[in-house]
């Protein structure tokens, strides 16, 4: 990584001597990618769409010392570098023989200032803990939001608790006050005679000055007027639990319930459960899914919302339903191959349906 050899050559002079690592036994890289086949048929425009797609990250971690790490990625990113979405689509760049666009998705500092908090700055993945099976209703795992983020941490045998703190700046505005992000999420999590786990989180995020008049927002489904400005505030309350037992039929049985409401206006809400039997930790395992989702139009905000679904964000019209479903089989410790299926409906448009087949992989220093 050409930030962190960088950073790391600029600091060493300072923070080593010669009874300490060299810098490369500092470093920690690591890579990951995906190819995928992806099709989606009656679109909203009444085409079927096929095409295939990449996606690659390369990564590091630099210790700094016992309690500072330096973090950097660089990642693959779709035409038009659309913070949902990483994918190079096949034959994106014209006529689809010119290189694909990389962006610096991820640059921060981690501070580990005491054993019971951690702080993290710059720009990083989103910290607040998602449901299993499929948590990117909300918060698509692909943005990278900048800003910071403090995590007060209480661990215990049988018992982990914590409180995750962020502010996250989405636009900057030079002739107003920045679009912005603060939130708060309380996690805990028990575990029960060695084989059943519960885990509880409970979030509450609010955005504030939405419309500054950058026009830099991707929305992709909530209200707006004819200038283009959010026609909602939002004040998202956001509420799941999931239980993982070990044992049984395919190895382990897992399942959780969502619920999310924009307290900023009256009945926008949104509901997802989901379950999964099996597991994929090791070559060999497989597991099956499944999960089915409700929510209302402004229930969430669009423009960091999952982009997976055939219909985006929240759709448009009256919100948006439908379910997805699939499996998992490990090849290897580091490729897993995942055919699933998805399906949305909006009151205002007709039905898509979506199949992907992934080949996912893992790159490390080992």
């Amino acid at each position: 990584m050409i930030s962190l050899a960088l950073c790391a050559a600029l600091v060493s002079p300072l923070t080593m001597h010669d009874d300490q690592p060299s810098i490369w036994d500092r470093l920690d890289l690591y890579a990951n990618g995906r190819v995928r086949w992806e099709s989606t048929f009656e679109q909203t425009n009444g085409e079927d769409r096929h095409r295939g797609r990449f996606r690659f990250r390369l990564g590091g971690k630099y210790k700094l010392d016992e309690k500072l790490n330096v973090h950097a990625r660089m990642s693959t990113s779709s035409d038009g570098v659309d913070a949902n979405n990483p994918h190079w689509d096949f034959g994106d760049g014209g006529d689809g023989f010119e290189g694909a666009e990389l962006v610096l998705d991820r640059l921060f500092a981690e501070w580990f200032a005491a054993d019971w908090l951690t702080v993290q700055a710059g720009k990083f993945g989103h910290v607040f803990s998602a449901p299993p099976i499929y948590g990117e209703f909300l918060w698509d795992a692909d943005v990278q939001p900048a800003g910071f983020a403090a995590i007060l941490h209480c661990t215990k045998p049988e018992k982990k608790v914590d409180l995750r703190l962020v502010k996250y700046t989405a636009v900057e505005a030079g002739a107003d006050d920045d679009p912005s992000m603060v939130g708060a999420q309380f996690n805990a999590t028990c575990t029960s005679h060695e084989n059943l786990t519960v885990h509880f989180a409970s979030a509450f995020t609010h955005w504030s000055n939405l419309n500054p008049g950058t026009g830099s927002f991707q929305n992709q489904g909530n209200r707006t007027d004819g200038a283009g400005n959010f026609m909602s505030d939002f004040a998202v309350w956001d509420s799941f639990v999931d239980v993982t037992h070990t044992g049984g039929v395919l190895g382990q049985q897992q399942g959780y319930a969502q619920f999310w409401d924009n307290v900023k206006e009256s009945s926008q809400r949104g509901y997802a459960l989901g379950a999964r039997v099996g597991t994929n930790k090791a070559p060999g395992d497989y597991n099956l899914f499944g999960f089915w989702f409700d929510m209302d139009e402004d229930s969430l905000f669009s423009p960091v919302s999952q982009d997976d679904l055939p219909i985006t964000g929240t759709g448009v019209g009256r919100g948006m339903e439908g379910m997805g479903y699939g499996g998992e089989y490990r090849i290897n410790e580091d490729t897993i191959c995942r055919l699933w299926a998805l399906s949305s409906h909006s009151e205002s448009t007709d039905n898509p349906f979506r199949i992907r087949l992934d080949l996912n992989f893992n790159i490390r220093n080992r």
